[in-house]
């Protein structure tokens, strides 16, 4: 597809003060006040993007994917890459759900169908729209793509819907493995990733990436371009991995330039009413409540690209089976698109998208779509309940939040019921949680805290329309299995507190647990990068632990002598003496302390992540160490196998994770097995266990931990 057309672009510099749709015998135009959006009709795409003239895009490239190849087989960079055939377009749709080839799939390359629609909400504010929709030939599985405009807004709704009919026309894949909407522009007036609230990272060069070393799958070592902003920022190793963040810190997120008073970044067309050198920003409000996976479910959020991941299995996450009947309708997002004079800061464009995102809700325009069924199976605010609850959690837990999910499920697993919604938000210091916009349903509430252990449920909920919900309450009290002996870590569901966990990249805290970076100055420049969102291949462990990892109750502390991931093997690395595969716990015990044959012990263990041979596959791919064993030893004796099954992998720590698919398990064993004086507790995964994944990863075997307790009772 070639370059953006003369007639797109004379369209962009013609706009006139109202909203319309129209259609021409290649696009699908949406044209408001501010905004111009055109949708090819030969490829499902949009393919011109032009905010008060200024084109967001850039030049477009586009040769439509063999059906059942990847839609994205480079890595790109402001669309900058020599293996990809897509560049300048967005947001468009494509998934991982097909039963063809690597089962990839575009929508709109293959006789899509269209309808443009019109409309106006409560207060009479008009809004246009077109849907997209395509059945697969050999399956009769259904994807839809709808993008609606409102007016005094430059912004754009999307909804995506994938349907699999009980009537389907043959089999398909058995799951819904990814399924995103993406910005991917080629311009270059985008200079810095707003990966969360906070977090400025400048973008590299194009040029950069394209002569770094690729160290495994979307991942480049840049130190041989010491000059370029974002390796002066961020440090020499460049992933879209990097900055992927967990769906409770993915409210909004996005691209920006600050603008600059210099020389033009972009073209700008006839009659525009911004400047090239203005700051610009396209930001995403996501739709969590359609999702699956709960609020700690990790997934990418930009890397030059925006993404809106609506499923994926990345870091471990459940995605949904496609079995006849299934039927999903994911959204509204909203896609911001903003200019301001250089030099705004990104907190500005984000109230302004939170603004148009509120108000498109509360004046009824999501309320008007849903009556009118312009998006059929869409359930709008005006159709919901409230939820109201109040829940007493011990004393000592932090970050307390609470989560609305399928009954009956972990919430990590809420996909296993495709057709559920999930909710959640921070609890009050006095208790109280308040959630709207929820779907009538029965629901699980699960109350989670840092540094409580465990985890607080109730099946017993139910949700209804309006507000005939009366108020939840619960009480949490924590699970205990007798008197603590020791702790390690903070159960809060994350590795964080580890060494390489989530100190910034150059904080002291980092520099005292010894070396930092390998080949890098750790007294760099930096934007508060942590330190486990590096490459996992920067920081050496049998440099860190010579010895291995031997933890001292008492004396080591967690920041220095515990590493954020337990890897089964190193590469090159013997494990002869255990050096690498078997960790330690240490502590003195004392004098009756274990009441000798009466007790018992309680040793839980709760990770925040675990790799088996499977990766990030949940099936039973019968590989071997798809389960992994856990051995247990107490001084010198076997106290107890964990086998981690394979459904609940996640590959987490070299995809820079550090919280995944966490799970958790005790250990019971007679107390005395313990004795006065030293007491020595072992950790050992099977140092021949590995496997490839069907990405360019390494094949570690590996957990992380999250925390560990033995108590006695």
């Amino acid at each position: 597809m070639p370059h953006l057309t003369l007639g797109l672009l004379a369209l962009a510099a013609s706009a006139v003060a109202r909203l319309s749709t129209s259609e021409s015998a290649t696009h699908m135009h949406i044209t408001s006040p501010r905004l111009v959006v055109a949708i090819n009709k030969s490829y499902g795409v949009v393919d011109t993007l032009v905010l008060d003239g200024i084109d967001l895009l850039g030049p477009t490239t586009f040769t439509a994917p063999t059906p059942g190849e990847s839609s994205t087989p480079g890595f790109t960079v402001n669309g900058t890459d020599p293996a990809t055939a897509i560049s300048g377009v967005g947001p468009y749709l494509d998934c991982h759900c097909i039963p063809d080839g690597s089962g990839a799939w575009t929508p709109g390359t293959g006789g899509a169908e269209y309808e443009a629609f019109a409309g106006s909400d409560a207060r009479g504010t008009a809004f246009v729209g077109v849907r997209m929709q395509e059945r697969w030939p050999y399956s009769g599985q259904v994807l839809s793509q709808t993008w609606v405009l409102r007016n005094g807004e430059t912004g754009v709704h999307t909804w995506t819907g994938v349907e699999y009919p009980v009537d389907n026309l043959g089999p398909t894949r058995d799951v819904l493995q990814e399924l995103r909407v993406l910005f991917r522009p080629s311009t270059r007036l985008w200079t810095h990733m707003l990966p969360a609230e906070g977090w400025v990272v400048p973008l590299p060069r194009p040029e950069s990436v394209a002569g770094g070393k690729r160290v495994q799958d979307a991942s480049f070592d840049l130190s041989g371009f010491p000059d370029d902003p974002y390796v002066r920022a961020n440090g020499p190793y460049f992933s879209k991995y990097i900055f992927a963040t967990p769906a409770s810190a993915q409210s909004i997120y996005g691209l920006y330039t600050p603008g600059s008073p210099g020389a033009p970044t972009a073209p700008a067309t006839t009659n525009s009413t911004a400047s090239p050198n203005d700051a610009f920003a396209a930001l995403l409000l996501r739709a969590s409540s359609t999702s699956y996976g709960g609020p700690h479910r990790t997934d990418l959020t930009t890397d030059g690209i925006l993404y809106d991941y609506l499923v994926s299995n990345h870091f471990g996450a459940h995605p949904p089976a496609l079995t006849p009947g299934y039927s999903r309708v994911f959204g509204p997002a909203y896609w911001h698109f903003s200019h301001a004079p250089a030099g705004t800061v990104p907190d500005v464009f984000y109230a302004e998208a939170r603004r148009a995102a509120r108000a498109a809700r509360e004046q009824g325009m999501y309320d008007a779509v849903a009556k009118r069924k312009l998006v059929p199976g869409y359930v709008a605010p005006g159709s919901t309940g409230t939820f109201r609850g109040r829940v007493k959690v011990p004393r000592h837990g932090g970050d307390v939040m609470l989560i609305l999910s399928a009954p009956g499920l972990d919430v990590q697993r809420n996909a296993d019921a495709p057709g559920a919604f999930q909710y959640w938000s921070p609890v009050g210091t006095d208790g109280s949680v308040r959630i709207k916009d929820v779907v009538p349903a029965k629901y699980r509430v699960t109350v989670q805290a840092r540094g409580v252990w465990g985890e607080f449920v109730d099946d017993a909920v139910e949700v209804k329309a309006g507000n005939g919900t009366g108020v939840w309450t619960g009480e949490w009290v924590e699970e205990q299995a007798g008197e603590e002996v020791w702790r390690v870590g903070t159960p809060d569901g994350s590795a964080g507190e580890f060494r390489h966990g989530d100190v910034p990249v150059g904080h002291p805290a980092a520099a005292a647990a010894g070396p930092n970076l390998a080949g890098w100055n750790a007294s760099a420049p930096t934007l508060g990068m942590a330190e486990y969102r590096n490459f996992w291949a920067s920081y050496n462990f049998p440099t860190d632990f010579p010895f291995g990892v031997r933890f001292l109750i008492g004396k080591s502390t967690e920041r220095r002598d515990w590493n954020y991931v337990h890897w089964a093997s190193w590469p090159g690395a013997s494990d002869e003496g255990g050096q690498v595969s078997v960790w330690s716990v240490l502590w003195d015990g004392k004098e009756g302390a274990a009441d000798k044959m009466a007790r018992r012990a309680t040793l839980t263990i709760q990770l925040a992540g675990a790799k088996t041979a499977n990766g990030n596959l949940h099936s039973d791919t019968g590989r071997k160490w798809g389960d992994v064993p856990l051995a247990v030893g107490v001084n010198g004796k076997e106290v107890g196998v964990w086998v981690i099954p394979h459904d609940t992998s996640s590959s987490c720590a070299i995809r820079s994770g550090i919280s995944c698919y966490t799970i958790r398990h005790q250990i019971r064993f007679p107390a005395a097995l313990l004795r006065p004086g030293r007491n020595e507790l072992t950790l050992k995964l099977p140092a021949a266990a590995a496997a490839n994944e069907t990405a360019d990863l390494p094949g570690q075997v590996y957990v992380q931990y999250d925390a560990l307790r033995l108590e006695i009772g």
